[in-house]
């Protein structure tokens, strides 16, 4: 049983603080960027993005492409909950930061820098998983993770075959500087 003082509390939650609304349609600072950036990301990769609402999100990992002939496809599959759920990650710790440590958002380049920077530790992250004298069956397969992320590394064309062995690889989008402009 809640006490009065416990049911007021609850009813004093504002909407900005549900996690429901941060996610998909929150207008703070970095909120639409991310998703700007994660859909960008996709789209290097697949033509459609999916119309992200707070159950897809959630879900992210129980996300199931098909093939037009109805095959799932494990690749996107993971490469979709990889980028939602950094995404989710990140919003959620923008907001932390801003609300609990310091009133000052983090500025456009920041942010951008902080979720490239989170997408290249996931990929590093699956390159040292596929390591099968540490890991043994649990490793990931290196032909799960080079389909997952094929099509979005930087200058991938380049890269040498057995590329999953090998540091410095990074993700087709770059770390945000003064001088290129990106945002």
């Amino acid at each position: 049983m809640y006490s009065k003082e416990q049911h007021i509390a609850v009813r004093r939650i504002h909407k900005d603080q549900i996690l429901e609304h941060i996610m998909p349609e929150c207008n703070a600072p970095g909120q639409h960027q991310i998703w700007q950036l994660a859909e960008r990301f996709w789209r290097l990769r697949y033509p459609s993005w999916p119309k992200l609402n707070w159950g897809l999100l959630l879900g992210c990992g129980l996300a199931r492409f098909t093939s037009s002939k109805g095959k799932i496809i494990p690749a996107m599959n993971r490469f979709f909950t990889i980028i939602v759920s950094t995404s989710m990650y990140l919003i959620w710790n923008l907001k932390n930061t801003r609300v609990l440590e310091t009133s000052t958002p983090a500025s456009k380049i920041e942010i951008h820098n902080h979720w490239v920077s989170l997408m290249n530790s996931a990929l590093r992250r699956d390159q040292l998983l596929t390591n099968r004298t540490k890991f043994g069956p649990l490793a990931f397969k290196k032909q799960l993770v080079l389909k997952t992320w094929s099509g979005t590394l930087l200058d991938e064309d380049s890269l040498p075959d057995g590329w999953i062995q090998s540091e410095g690889i990074l993700v087709g989008i770059r770390p945000n500087t003064r001088k290129n402009g990106v945002v």
